[in-house]
């Protein structure tokens, strides 16, 4: 293009279009979206030509300047759009999902207790009846959980891997507890006994085997290794649960509307608690691939454990209450 006459006849439409979608942009709040949003990327690299070709032919002023803003718009345009996508998730994790929660504590109360209730109750049972194991697991469910843990009261289970099998379990960790997770959040649409029975079973079974391998002379490496991670697990459960206890309350309390109406109302609520329970399963998931397995002093084992006990509750307890809940 050899004149400023030629490149302003053959692209002030394209200018001006660019012109139009970035004044709707600009108008618009970033959850909305506006009409062709999508056509940005491509006239923002036209325009960008442009403005090099304009500045390197010594075209006018104006038509400089006019481009150069037309490109710093599409530019932060563009920064934007990719932020926006972003901002609801970090909203969601600095507060949102703390204050959503304690929006339902009571429901929360209830699923904590339907775990850590059965969890405590056979631990104390277990370590004083180990024999009772079997009532819970099979001959062969307790010949592994013996090879794994019973190797001396100073070893810690997962000891000696090294990071591929850390990678690999870290993986193993994801899908096994996120499958607990939705079991005790999918079992909410049997109008909550499936959330109650899943939250009541997960808590017998943890606390069987804590109590059995106390007992059996493995609590350093039983303790050592499940310690850390212990917080945003078990917690993750029951915050799953008690989204499937809201579930359950809207088909067992439905009040005027059609039982189906109640559900479809309260799933926003529920979907929302299940999102937090994941990103607790998840960060539960790094500990237990990365540090849990870690041959360390028991002291420094159950420090960091306190460390993310303390931490995850008042993450849950205090963050996000200057905000108001989600709706």
């Amino acid at each position: 293009m050899s004149t400023q006459a030629q490149l302003e006849q053959r692209y002030s439409e394209l200018w001006s279009e660019l012109e139009a979608v970035l004044t709707s942009l600009e108008s618009a709040k970033f959850w909305r979206k506006a009409h062709d949003h999508h056509r940005l990327p491509e006239l923002y690299a036209a325009v960008c030509e442009h403005l090099a070709l304009a500045q390197s032919r010594g075209f006018s002023v104006r038509l400089e300047q006019r481009l150069d803003s037309l490109a710093q718009r599409s530019y932060r345009q563009l920064y934007r759009r990719r932020s926006a996508i972003m901002r609801p998730l970090f909203t969601f994790i600095c507060g949102g999902f703390p204050s959503f929660l304690r929006k339902h504590s009571g429901l929360f109360v209830l699923s904590c207790a339907l775990i850590f209730g059965p969890l405590v109750v056979c631990m104390v049972l277990l370590y004083m009846q180990p024999g009772w194991i079997f009532y819970v697991m099979g001959h062969d469910q307790v010949a592994s959980i013996e090879h794994m843990y019973l190797r001396g009261e100073s070893a810690v289970f997962g000891s000696g891997r090294n990071e591929a099998d850390n990678f690999r379990m870290f993986g193993f960790y994801i899908q096994n507890n996120i499958s607990i997770d939705f079991r005790c959040f999918a079992g909410g649409v049997f109008f909550g006994l499936g959330s109650v029975f899943f939250l009541m079973l997960n808590g017998v079974y943890i606390g069987a085997i804590a109590g059995y391998l106390s007992e059996a002379g493995a609590g350093s490496a039983f303790w050592g290794f499940v310690a850390g991670h212990s917080a945003p697990e078990l917690l993750g459960a029951a915050v799953s649960g008690a989204g499937g206890l809201l579930m359950g309350r809207a088909l067992v309390q439905p009040g005027k509307q059609r039982r189906w109406d109640a559900l479809m109302n309260v799933a926003p609520d529920a979907l929302r608690l299940v999102g937090g329970a994941a990103m607790l399963t998840f960060i539960a998931a790094i500990i237990e691939g990365f540090w849990s397995p870690l041959d360390m002093p028991m002291a420094s084992k159950y420090g960091v454990a306190g460390l993310v006990w303390v931490s995850t509750l008042a993450y849950l307890l205090v963050v996000g209450r200057s905000r108001k809940p989600i709706e």
